[in-house]
């Protein structure tokens, strides 16, 4: 109800009658009102009742309606984004980091063709293998009597390069069971945040097409002065003091539904083929009841 004191001198004496229980989203413990259900209270309430202005109004609310949930859409989207993306800003990184993880081989053999100062897991290993591979050469071409002493001499060198390899790799099993983790959770926590964006989305598209149905809706009620009666009405001082100021709304809109009608045709032929149903399970009872009494027999 809404009470209005300063009403334009033709408003006076007159009150808009506005039937808006048709259309709204059930909801526990109470029912909402959307967009939609909201532009067809607007409409009429503006345009007091005039149809003529309530045709025009139809597209300028819709447009501003609509705006307004995109609006809100967006504004939902930003701060789902605000919430989730510092913290999925490293996913990209480390899935990256995951399959590199994935391709290596870390045999021992795979592990030492693959040492190079350049390798971004292996390069520790450079310099070892160097000092390794240096007195190895110096072996393949030392007389008889030096190589004694300089297998002596690698005996060190690889025996760092085997515990450095060794702890090497176990760092890297380490790193990618650390990474495959937090790909996974962040990867949950991606679906997740994608999961509400849609629900964002799908909400908004389905505001969107209540507000365009109910646009289109509009548009047929007000042109019609018999279906907006159905809806709103504009009752006068005169009407009201008939109905002994009893604002009760169905005695000025039609608030009951238009009931169903058929085309002649299609009636007759319903209603033949209902008696040509009925014939039939009435025969078949009959012959149900004879036999029953031939077996009572």
């Amino acid at each position: 109800m809404l009470l209005n004191k300063a009403k334009p001198a033709d408003r006076k004496n007159k009150i808009l009658m506005i039937w808006a229980s048709r259309h709204f989203q059930k909801g526990n413990p109470q029912n909402l009102l959307r967009p939609s259900d909201l532009m067809r209270i607007l409409v009429p309430w503006r345009a007091f009742g005039d149809l003529a202005t309530a045709q025009r109004l139809v597209s300028e609310h819709e447009a501003q309606l609509i705006r307004e949930v995109e609006e809100q859409r967006d504004t939902r989207l930003a701060d789902i984004e605000d919430a989730y993306g510092p913290v999925l800003e490293p996913l990209s990184r480390l899935q990256t980091e995951l399959a590199t993880l994935d391709a290596l081989d870390l045999k021992q053999k795979a592990v030492k063709d693959a040492i190079t100062p350049e390798h971004p897991y292996f390069h520790p290993l450079a310099p070892l293998q160097v000092d390794v591979e240096r007195i190895e050469g110096e072996i393949a071409v030392a007389g008889r009597g030096e190589k004694a002493a300089l297998k002596t001499q690698l005996i060190t060198p690889k025996a760092k390069f085997d515990v450095a390899r060794k702890k090497l790799i176990d760092a890297i099993k380490a790193r990618h069971k650390q990474v495959a983790r937090a790909v996974k959770d962040l990867g949950k926590l991606q679906e997740e945040r994608d999961a509400r964006e849609q629900e964002v989305r799908l909400a908004a598209e389905r505001e969107i097409t209540h507000l365009c149905e109910a646009s289109a809706d509009l548009l047929r009620i007000c042109s019609s002065e018999d279906e907006a009666r159905r809806y709103f009405t504009l009752a006068g001082q005169e009407e009201i003091a008939e109905n002994e100021f009893n604002l009760n709304l169905p005695r000025y809109v039609d608030t009951f539904e238009p009931e169903a009608t058929k085309p002649l045709l299609v009636a007759i032929s319903e209603l033949v083929a209902a008696e040509s149903a009925a014939n039939t399970s009435a025969k078949a009872l009959k012959e149900m009841l004879i036999a029953a009494g031939v077996h009572a027999a």
